[in-house]
């Protein structure tokens, strides 16, 4: 199974660090209900807030179970293993072979949008694949959000994740296919992004693909904010999916080697029979708990 099959957007779950470094940034009083507008810019304030880590290790489980009697391709769970690079946005992707402690077949991939990219950017630091989004706007995954671009209701307020938040709906007011938010889940308390779903256009460049309404929950990762989980269905050539991802393991070391991040390095690595080193890092690291 190609591990991006239907988008990318990556995803982490982590434990919370009692340690965890609390974003400075003003939250909603909870004995007064903001306007949605407001709630809106504050769940984005928080966001910028956090930093972003110039590297991350972890492993992903994608389980697949097709939707329909005539699907095509395997269902199941596949488990994955990524080393990020933040500066540039490079991506390694593998899945793991029978030896954990070799290199395994990789792939370095230039067009990484996910662990962090809840964490806004430039757009001109990591633009979505064919979009151009001048500045000052932001993106979350690979969504434009602007409040002015949308039409922002509170439909009330809603648990997820045990936190109860305020639901925002949104509707475009142009450009559907840029700005693709269509509900966002905010902490009423700390004014975090908890949950958000948006549409995802179909892609001629993958199978399976036809595009799709895309949930994403979020959770703090050490002093990191980061995507949880992701789930969606999707329907295409080979008929429809359901798609659940999560994280076990993951670990942000502060620096890895570049040649990592190369794909002519890389495989000369993996040809001459070395040791991933990444797996060492994996090793370290417990499974994550419960985020609160």
């Amino acid at each position: 199974m190609k591990h991006r099959t239907t988008l990318a957007l990556l995803v982490a779950l982590v434990a919370t660090a009692p340690g965890r470094a609390a974003a400075q940034t003003a939250v909603p009083s909870p004995s007064a209900t903001p306007s949605p507008d407001e709630i809106f810019r504050q769940a984005f304030l928080r966001l910028e807030s956090y930093p972003i880590p110039p590297f991350a290790v972890f492993t992903s489980v994608w389980k697949v179970m097709p939707t329909q009697a005539d699907a095509q391709g395997a269902a199941g769970s596949y488990p994955w293993r990524y080393a990020l690079r933040s500066a540039d946005g490079l991506e390694n992707a593998a899945e793991p072979g029978r030896d954990d402690l070799q290199l395994p077949k990789a792939a370095v991939v230039p067009s990484y949008t996910g662990l962090f990219a809840t964490i806004l950017r430039p757009v001109e630091a990591s633009p979505a694949p064919g979009v151009s989004v001048p500045s000052p706007l932001k993106v979350i995954a690979v969504v434009a959000a602007t409040h002015v671009a949308y039409d922002i209701t509170l439909a009330g307020i809603e648990r997820v994740g045990g936190y109860a938040c305020y639901h925002l709906r949104l509707r475009p007011l142009e450009e559907q296919r840029r700005y693709t938010l269509r509900d966002l889940w905010v902490d009423t308390q700390t004014a975090d992004l908890r949950q958000a779903s948006f549409i995802i256009e179909g892609r001629a460049d993958h199978e399976n693909w036809d595009g799709a309404r895309e949930t994403v929950t979020f959770a703090p990762a050490l002093q990191y904010w980061i995507v949880a989980r992701e789930q969606w269905a999707a329907g295409g050539p080979m008929g429809g999916h359901t798609f659940d991802v999560q994280t076990e393991r993951v670990a942000f070391p502060p620096e890895l080697p570049d040649w990592i991040f190369d794909q002519h390095a890389y495989d000369a690595h993996r040809r001459a029979g070395e040791k991933d080193p990444l797996a060492e890092i994996l090793d370290a690291v417990h499974p994550p708990g419960p985020a609160r």
